[in-house]
């Protein structure tokens, strides 16, 4: 088995397409007016729109890890685009080197990449 995509219930559904689209550069594989599907890899992200079933804090436990080339780079061009960061790029113990931010509706984003070390 492989994990084939993650989803994102949300109320701030135009806000989180536009930052996975239009800030962070994602590729829409599948759109429609309520569920948006990213190509990112071996593993999509999709965002969909959140019922009231849906609603509320359970999002919070979403942690998200997307791999970039160069996490420096990133780093740099989201903060010009005016993307707030949890922490700058780091090196950690276990060997990546990584940034956090959170996107609009609070989740946690982690972009990773091998640490040079």
């Amino acid at each position: 088995m492989e994990l084939g995509y993650v989803t994102v219930f949300t109320q701030a559904f135009e806000a989180e397409v536009e930052f996975y689209e239009g800030v962070l550069g994602l590729r829409v594989e599948h759109r429609s007016p309520h569920f948006v599907r990213f190509e990112t890899g071996s593993c999509a992200l999709a965002v969909h729109q959140a019922e009231d079933w849906a609603a509320g804090s359970a999002g919070a436990a979403v942690q998200l890890h997307l791999r970039v080339d160069d996490v420096d780079a990133a780093y740099a061009r989201l903060s010009q685009q005016g993307v707030r960061f949890e922490h700058a790029p780091r090196d950690m113990p276990w060997g990546l080197r990584v940034a956090a931010l959170r996107d609009p509706a609070g989740l946690y984003v982690e972009l990773y990449a091998p640490s040079a070390r």
